[in-house]
């Protein structure tokens, strides 16, 4: 992505790349890069939120009865939802240092002439929070193989899995996508 610089006449030196693997929770990878012959400072801000919805509620639009919440912790955002005894969090995290708030991530971007700028925001589906020591994103972007619960690897599963010959195209590549 190129960040815009408010006109149609003049090119951007700066560009955006995100770049996300997803696995129990996700993690995304963002690259600021400064293509000019002067640094940059930016100010970044990200900002997340979850309705902890299940599919029930989303199908049959139900309300929700829970409380939310949110909060800062010393290095991370957490959200949650609590219903009884039943509680789910979402805990984000980030490499470089950002300034937390309730619902977002804010960064102080200094990024040099002809240089880069990059964090990584883990962001980590917690089940049981009281008992969760340090729950961890399954993938990254810097996996090259997915690396699935499966106990065998991702290409020895697709081998045994059931295969689809279909004439049209389309349901082919969405079976393989799926």
């Amino acid at each position: 992505t190129t960040l815009s610089t408010g006109t149609i006449y003049v090119d951007s030196d700066m560009s955006l790349v995100r770049r996300r693997a997803v696995g129990d929770g996700f993690m995304e990878e963002i690259i600021i890069a400064n293509h000019g012959k002067e640094p940059k400072r930016l100010q970044v801000r990200i900002e997340a939120g979850s309705d902890f919805a299940d599919l029930f509620e989303v199908k049959d639009k139900l309300a929700k009865k829970g409380e939310f919440y949110r909060r800062v912790e010393a290095d991370k955002l957490v959200l949650g939802y609590r219903r009884g005894r039943f509680v789910r969090e979402t805990w984000i995290k980030s490499s470089a240092p950002a300034a937390l708030e309730e619902g977002a991530l804010n960064f102080t971007v200094e990024v040099p002439a002809h240089g880069m700028w990059t964090t990584a925001i883990e962001v980590i589906a917690v089940i049981n929070p009281g008992r969760q020591e340090r729950p961890q994103v399954k993938d990254t972007p810097k996996d090259v193989e997915p690396r699935p619960d499966l106990g065998e690897s991702l290409k020895e599963w697709m081998a045994s899995a059931p295969r689809l010959d279909a004439s049209w195209e389309p349901l082919g590549r969405t079976y393989q996508q799926s």
